[in-house]
C-alpha cells in the first residue's frame, strides 16, 4: 500500500518538523528484515516463542522451563525453579517488563514475573484448584486466562494487579488475549452447539462472536485482540476444517482463507490495529507452515513470502507464528532450524503505517488531529511507544513517525 500526504497545512509541517529537531528518531527506521534464532538455555536443545511484547523488543516461551528473550540480555530462565518445575511464558506487555504464563509440578497456578518484583503467584478462584494466565495488558496491570474449579468447570479470569481477580463468566471458559488497556478480554466458553469465541468488557460483560457462515459450521475460538480490542482473531471450525477469521464489529467474522494446499488454518494473534494477523495453517500430511496475513497481502506462507524480502531462511522451517508486535515489524513463533525446535524472530517487516491514524491508506491532516485528539483523552490509541502509559514521549514520537511518512 503507498501511504501519500494530501490536505496537510503548511502549519501542520512546520510543527512537525520543530518537534522533530526535539528528539531522536533513530528508533523510527525499521532496518532489513531478517530472521533471528532465539537459541536455547544452557544444557538444552529445544525452544520455542510463544509471544511478543508490542514493542518487538522482547519474546517470552518455552525452553523447557520459561524464558525471556531480550536483545541486549539473550534468553533467560525468568523463574529459576529448576527443570523439575514445569514453566511457560505465555504471555508479555508492551514493553516487555512483564512476562506472565504457569508453573507448577502436580499442580499448574499463573504466575506474574518483573525484574523487579520477581515471580508473584496467581492463584485460582476461591474453590478452586488450578489456575494459569495466558496474555497481560500492554501497561502490565491486567492478567487473563483461566481457574479450573471443583466440579472440572473452567472460569475464564482477570486479575487486576494489586486489586485481586475476578471471574468473565461463561460455562467452561478461557480468556487468551486481553487489549492494551486491560478493558477488553477475549477467549472461547462453551455453549450447546460447542465453543464459541467471545469478546468481553466490564460494561457489557461477555459477547458471543459466533461462527463463520456455513451450514456445518458451529465452533469458534477467540484468540487475540488489538490494542484498542476493536479487532479479533482466532479460528472458526466445522466437522471437517477450520479457518482462521478476524473480527470487528462493523465486519463482523470473516474468513482469511487456507494457504494452497491446506486444509486448516488458525489465527494465533494481531497486531496493534488489527491490520496484520500470524498463525498457522495445516495440509492434508499434517504439516504445520506458520502465514501471516494482512489487508493488502492476503494471507501468505512466511517460508516462502520472506526470500522475497530478501531473507536468509537457509535451515528453518517455519511451522507456526504465535506473536506479532502492534506496529507488524516483528513476528515470533516456533519453527525447526537444522531439525531442532527453535523459536524465532523475524525483524523489519514492514505491513503497516502507523501514522495512518484513521487507517484510511492517506497520511493527511485528519491523522494529525484524530492523533492529538486521542493524546488529549488519554485514549490507548495514542501510546505509541506501547508501554501502556500515555505521555508527552508519546506525542512526540508520532510527530517524528508522522513527519517521516511511511
Amino acid at each position: 500500500m503507498t501511504f501519500i500526504f494530501k490536505d496537510l497545512c503548511r502549519s501542520d509541517r512546520q510543527r512537525v518538523a520543530v518537534a522533530a529537531t526535539l528528539i531522536l528518531a533513530a528508533g523510527s527506521a525499521l532496518g532489513e528484515p531478517t530472521i533471528i534464532n532465539l537459541g536455547t538455555l544452557p544444557g538444552e536443545n529445544f525452544s520455542q516463542a510463544y509471544a511478543i511484547s508490542a514493542d518487538g523488543s522482547s519474546v517470552t516461551g518455552r525452553a523447557i522451563v520459561a524464558f525471556r528473550w531480550t536483545k541486549l540480555g539473550g534468553m533467560q530462565d525468568i523463574l529459576q525453579l529448576g527443570p523439575a518445575v514445569s514453566s511457560d511464558g505465555l504471555g508479555i506487555s508492551g514493553n516487555g517488563s512483564a512476562v506472565v504464563g504457569t508453573y507448577g509440578s502436580n499442580f499448574s497456578y499463573g504466575f506474574y514475573w518483573t525484574p523487579a518484583g520477581g515471580l508473584q503467584h496467581l492463584g485460582p478462584l476461591p474453590g478452586g484448584t488450578v489456575s494459569g494466565a495466558r496474555a497481560v495488558s500492554a501497561n502490565g496491570s491486567v492478567v487473563v486466562g483461566y481457574s479450573f474449579q471443583f466440579g472440572g468447570i473452567t472460569s475464564a479470569c482477570r486479575w487486576i494487579i494489586g486489586s485481586g481477580m475476578q471471574s468473565l463468566g461463561g460455562s467452561d471458559s478461557i480468556a487468551y488475549g486481553v487489549s492494551g488497556d486491560g478493558s477488553v478480554v477475549v477467549g472461547d466458553f462453551s455453549t450447546p452447539s460447542g465453543p464459541r469465541a467471545f469478546r468481553w468488557t466490564n460494561d457489557g460483560g461477555m459477547q458471543d462472536l459466533g461462527v463463520l457462515p456455513g451450514g456445518s459450521v458451529i465452533q469458534s475460538y477467540g484468540r487475540g485482540v488489538s490494542i484498542d480490542g476493536s479487532a479479533i482473531t482466532g479460528w472458526s471450525s466445522s466437522a471437517s476444517d477450520s479457518r482462521a477469521f478476524r473480527w470487528t464489529a462493523g465486519s463482523g467474522m470473516q474468513s482469511l482463507g487456507v494457504l494452497p494446499g491446506g486444509i486448516d488454518s488458525y489465527g494465533d494473534a494481531i497486531n496493534g490495529d488489527g491490520s496484520a494477523v500470524v498463525g498457522r495453517t495445516r495440509d492434508s500430511f499434517g504439516v504445520n507452515r506458520a502465514f501471516l496475513w494482512t489487508t493488502t497481502l492476503g494471507m501468505v506462507d512466511l517460508n516462502a513470502y520472506l526470500p522475497t524480502l530478501g531473507v536468509d531462511v537457509s535451515g528453518w522451517f517455519l511451522e507456526s507464528a504465535e506473536g506479532i508486535s502492534a506496529d507488524g515489524s516483528a513476528i515470533t513463533g516456533i519453527g525447526y532450524y537444522n531439525n531442532r525446535y527453535r523459536g524465532f524472530l523475524i525483524t523489519g517487516l514492514k505491513v503497516a503505517c502507523s501514522p495512518d491514524f484513521n487507517n484510511d491508506g492517506f497520511l493527511t491532516g485528519e491523522d494529525f488531529d484524530g492523533y492529538v485528539a486521542a493524546f488529549e483523552a488519554g485514549e490507548i490509541a495514542a501510546d505509541v511507544d506501547l508501554d501502556g502509559f500515555v505521555t508527552g514521549e508519546d506525542f512526540d514520537a508520532y510527530l517524528v513517525a508522522f513527519e517521516s511518512g511511511c
